[in-house]
Formats: C-alpha cells, sequence, structure tokens
C-alpha cells in the first residue's frame, strides 16, 4: 500500500509538472504573439544592402568585406574616369562642365558610402533598439499607426524615382562616352583595339549604373524608414498619453502608466539621438551634392541656351 501511495504521489507530481511547464510555454507564446517586432519594416533595405556588403554584421565575414571592396573600387574607378576626362585637351566648356558635374556627383557617392560604413555599429544599436520589449508591446491602435506612417506609399514612389533617375542618368553618360569616345581609364591599361574598349566600357557603365541604383537609393530609403519608425513611436507615446483613464483608476495604476510611458519616451529619445549619429553624414551628402549639382546643372543650361 505505501508503495501504491508512494507511485501514486510520483505520478501526480509528474502530471502537475507537465502542466505547469505547458502552461508556461502557453503562456510564453501568448507573449510573442503580443510583440510587435518592428525590424521587419527595414528588412527589405537591410537584406539587400546585406548582400553587396554594406549593412553592418554583428560577426562579419570575409565575403561581406569583400563585397563592399568590390562596390567601392569600381564607384572609385568611377571617380578616376570622370577626374581624366577633365585632361582631354579637346574638349569645350559645356563637355568641361559635363566633366565636373559627374565628378563631383561620383565623389559624393563614395563620400555617402564612406559615411554609412562608418556608422555601422550605430546601425546594430537602432536594431537591438527596435527588438527592445518597450518598443515591441502589440496594440491594434500601434499597428495601425505603423502601417499608415512606415508602410506608407512613399518608399515604393521614391525607391522608382531613384531606380529611374540613375538609370537615366548612366545611360546618357554611355551615350556620351561613344560619341566623344572619353574610354580614358581602360586605355591607361595599354593599347586596346576600339570594339573591345567599347566593350569593357559599357560593362564598366552597367555595372557602376547597377551599383548605385541598388547601394545609393536604398541608403535614402532606410535612413527615412528609420525616422518614419521614431515619427510613429511619438505617435504611439502621444496616443497612450492622450487615452490614460485618469479619473477611474486607482494611483497604484496610475504610475505604473506613466512609468511605462516614461520608459517608452527615453527609449525614442535614445533612438531618435542614434538615427542623427547614424544619418548625419549622409544627410549632409544629399543636401551637398544636390546644391552642388543643381548649380552645375544651370551652368550647363545656361551654356546651352
Amino acid at each position: 500500500m505505501v508503495s501504491d501511495g508512494v507511485l501514486y504521489l510520483g505520478v501526480q507530481e509528474t502530471i502537475e509538472q507537465r502542466h505547469c511547464e505547458s502552461l508556461r510555454t502557453i503562456r510564453s507564446r501568448m507573449v510573442r504573439e503580443q510583440m510587435m517586432d518592428l525590424r521587419k519594416y527595414i528588412a527589405p533595405e537591410a537584406r539587400l544592402l546585406t548582400i553587396s556588403g554594406f549593412y553592418p554584421q554583428s560577426k562579419p565575414t570575409m565575403m561581406h568585406y569583400f563585397r563592399a571592396s568590390v562596390v567601392l573600387f569600381v564607384t572609385i574607378f568611377a571617380v578616376i574616369h570622370y577626374y581624366l576626362n577633365l585632361s582631354n585637351e579637346n574638349q569645350d566648356v559645356l563637355e568641361l562642365t559635363s566633366c565636373v558635374l559627374y565628378v563631383v556627383g561620383t565623389s559624393f557617392i563614395v563620400w555617402k558610402y564612406m559615411a554609412f560604413l562608418k556608422t555601422g555599429g550605430n546601425i546594430l544599436k537602432l536594431e537591438e533598439i527596435l527588438a527592445s520589449p518597450i518598443l515591441c508591446e502589440y496594440s491594434v491602435t500601434k499597428e495601425n499607426i505603423f502601417e499608415e506612417t512606415v508602410n506608407s506609399k512613399f518608399f515604393p514612389i521614391c525607391k522608382g524615382i531613384g531606380i529611374a533617375f540613375t538609370i537615366v542618368a548612366n545611360t546618357l553618360e554611355i551615350k556620351c562616352g561613344f560619341e566623344r569616345k572619353l574610354f580614358l581609364p581602360l586605355k591607361v591599361f595599354g593599347s586596346l583595339e576600339n570594339n573591345v574598349i567599347c566593350f569593357y566600357y559599357v560593362i564598366f557603365q552597367v555595372s557602376f549604373s547597377m551599383l548605385i541604383t541598388w547601394n545609393y537609393v536604398l541608403i535614402d530609403v532606410l535612413c527615412c524608414k528609420m525616422m518614419s519608425i521614431a515619427t510613429a513611436t511619438l505617435t504611439v507615446l502621444k496616443n497612450n498619453l492622450e487615452n490614460i483613464p485618469y479619473e477611474n483608476q486607482n494611483f497604484d495604476f496610475l504610475v505604473v502608466t506613466f512609468k511605462k510611458n516614461i520608459i517608452l519616451h527615453k527609449e525614442i529619445l535614445r533612438f531618435t539621438s542614434l538615427i542623427e549619429e547614424s544619418f548625419s553624414f549622409v544627410i549632409l551628402t544629399i543636401i551637398l551634392s544636390g546644391a552642388l549639382i543643381n548649380c552645375i546643372c544651370g551652368i550647363i543650361i545656361l551654356k546651352v541656351s
């Protein structure tokens, strides 16, 4: 009888342990289901920039550095190409101004790439904040705010305009290169036949155009998405404060609610400051390059007219 009682108690204890474990599993699953992973909003750009080697990794590999080095090499080679075209004595003022335009544009592209690579540690910190529990708490209102703010039609339109602009600009450059036979970087390496030079020139320009379309535009979109996420989190904080039931709840509930929103506000401030540190040079590059390119384009238009 004693052995039967001990066996019964052991079986009952095992059943209770399994029941507790199943309850913990269900609770943890419910918690996971009630969390929003905000990193999904930047996942497309992060994945594409990882392929080219520009998106930072916690444990980067040699292949990661190699891909980024290839992109930088092609871009710097383009700067050399346009700079050597400036030394062509047979060009008029309009052609020289066009070469200056491409030298300035590609130089700012290199600067933008280097500025983005320099802030790789901050990008990883931004990802950590996006995965923090205080920012990832789920609610229907919060999901609607993020869908309206971050998943707007602005970003596909921005990508489309950037891709179209870079393709048109580099197509015109290939056309001008054939008309003026400005294949100087290739001629530096020795005497090649003209058809071979033309073939490699087209390969170089197409590669350069694809890399700009891939990286230059995606960095801008990633920057805009980070700022949109910051805007959405501020809207969520505002909505939380506006919907606190001040009159019908006890003091302890209000203390917990305010403490939770203060922590959220602190995380938002840390997130926005990291965005500023990460993308300040990128934004400065966009402003300076836009101003200089517009001035040079104005000179070209005046010369043409």
